[in-house]
């Protein structure tokens, strides 16, 4: 009786260990972190197309800084292979007159520089595809291969792994199908603040909303450590005063990282 009863306690063991293994694997597939990593392959889909957004946010200083300029060109030298695509405000406008008339009206409404800079690059990357990365981003490595076989890139922007996405680095194919239902919401959202009216906030409610009714598979959700391996939070207030002093030092503290962002918080003003 002893015997049946020890493999009786074995096999509800067995079970229960199966069934915990299962659902193990079942989260680790299927997180929101994993399951979204498109097409295993090596294709790249997005096109080499970079594209760069200055809008000036302070008249006192028309100019780029020296500084942003000093990661452009870093920015460049890493991707020898790809067309830059610049704007400013005047050809924004004009892309829009052109290709999106019936935003401009929504573009012209924008109480701040933030929700115009947001918006048009939502338009641009939906038209054109390629990457669209901010001025105040460093980047140490060549990004393609944090793009290889996605039709849509987006980037955590803490380690938290509630954390919304950032709206500072995003790439996709031309016309992916999310943009349609992500810009198609910005005309109600006019009047919020900046970051529920076209930031981060949007961004990620509206993209967690679309793979929620799609799950589409060809979208990266990359891990912060690969373009923001600190944030603009005051637990990493240390990190990111040696980072803005000394680019060299952040990078050997973060080797693994593609680059990282300084946190200027220039989009308040």
């Amino acid at each position: 009786m002893n015997y049946i009863k020890t493999i009786k306690i074995i096999l509800v063991l067995l079970i229960i260990g199966g069934l915990f293994s299962v659902a193990y694997l079942f989260y680790t597939k299927y997180s929101e972190e994993n399951f979204y990593i498109s097409k295993s392959d090596t294709n790249l889909y997005i096109p080499k197309i970079m594209h760069r957004l200055w809008t000036v946010w302070d008249p006192k200083q028309p100019r780029m800084p020296k500084e942003y300029q000093e990661f452009d060109v870093a920015l460049k030298n890493l991707h020898p292979n790809w067309q830059f695509m610049e704007w400013d405000e005047d050809k924004v406008i004009a892309f829009i007159k052109e290709f999106y008339p019936d935003f401009l009206p929504v573009y012209l409404s924008y109480d701040s520089p933030t929700k115009k800079h947001d918006a048009s690059r939502y338009l641009i990357v939906r038209h054109f595809g390629g990457v669209f990365i901010q001025h105040s981003i460093k980047l140490q490595k060549n990004l393609e291969p944090l793009l290889i076989g996605a039709d849509l890139v987006v980037a955590r922007q803490t380690t938290d792994p509630e954390s919304g996405y950032a709206n500072g680095f995003f790439a996709s194919i031309p016309r992916h199908k999310f943009w349609d239902y992500h810009i198609n919401s910005l005309p109600d959202r006019v009047s919020l603040y900046v970051l529920d009216a076209t930031g981060p906030a949007v961004l990620t409610n509206n993209l967690r909303q679309y793979l929620k009714d799609t799950q589409d598979s060809g979208v990266k959700i990359l891990h912060s450590k690969h373009l923001f391996p600190f944030s603009w939070e005051e637990k990493d207030a240390e990190i990111k005063a040696i980072c803005r002093k000394d680019h060299d030092k952040c990078f050997k503290l973060f080797p693994e990282s593609y680059g990282f962002c300084l946190w200027t918080g220039s989009w308040i003003k």
